[in-house]
């Protein structure tokens, strides 16, 4: 059983109508913040091994076992959701948009943002002015950046305090404590399904199109400000 000091990420995703987004269906829904270490993930035989187990990714591949079973569903005309549109090609029902929810945001560069430093110079300047009794001075926040533990793939983060902590717009995997993964992170992976789509390349032979993500929606309490 948890305690209250420990957590993790729920990731989901639904099709939601365009026409009436109060209609929605949810296909996949996991938790999860694990993945196996480079060695493990070498030492293996291919295909034996589930090597990420994040939140996002798991409910990526929940997306493409729902595909599948459509597809099947959709070839003896049972499919509410997928069409048949050609000699073994299938499509997503026009109307449905793809929504992929999460509780976190996904660990590597979407994880870094700019936010105010928990503790500012103007705060210690306050905590003199008390004590020698003159006027506090007038705050200004002091601006740092929201780290993540991913690494990069190439070279490291300058680790510099504030705003020069990290590189943006690299390549990362995912963070450890441990020996370090070979998996790309949640935000490199969730790039390259905006590009290449959801489907993975099983269903891509099937499909007519690539299936894209039309929104990501965070939740939580992370950020203060809306």
């Amino acid at each position: 059983k948890p305690t209250e000091a420990q957590w993790t990420v729920l990731s989901a995703i639904a099709l939601v109508k365009d026409s009436d987004q109060k209609q929605i269906k949810i296909l996949s829904l996991a938790t999860g913040t694990k993945c196996l270490d480079g060695s493990t993930r070498l030492k293996s035989n291919p295909g034996t091994l589930l090597h990420d187990c994040h939140a996002e990714v798991l409910a990526r591949r929940g997306f493409m076992l729902w595909l599948v079973e459509e597809m099947l569903l959709a070839k003896d005309g049972l499919s509410q959701y997928i069409s048949v549109v050609g000699e073994n090609k299938y499509d997503l029902d026009e109307g449905w948009q793809i929504f992929m929810v999460s509780t976190h945001p996904p660990c590597g560069d979407a994880t870094i943002f700019v936010k105010e430093s928990e503790k500012s110079d103007a705060n210690i300047d306050e905590e003199k002015s008390v004590i020698s009794g003159d006027k506090p001075p007038c705050k200004k926040a002091k601006l740092d950046l929201n780290r993540t533990g991913a690494k990069l793939v190439s070279g490291s983060d300058p680790l510099s305090p504030g705003l020069g902590y990290h590189r943006m717009g690299e390549v990362r995997t995912k963070p450890g404590r441990g020996e370090r993964t070979l998996s790309l992170s949640c935000s490199d992976k969730i790039i390259k399904w905006n590009m290449f789509g959801l489907q993975g390349a099983l269903c891509s032979h099937f499909l007519s199109r690539d299936l894209h993500l039309h929104c990501f929606t965070l939740t939580g309490n992370m950020f203060n400000k809306p």
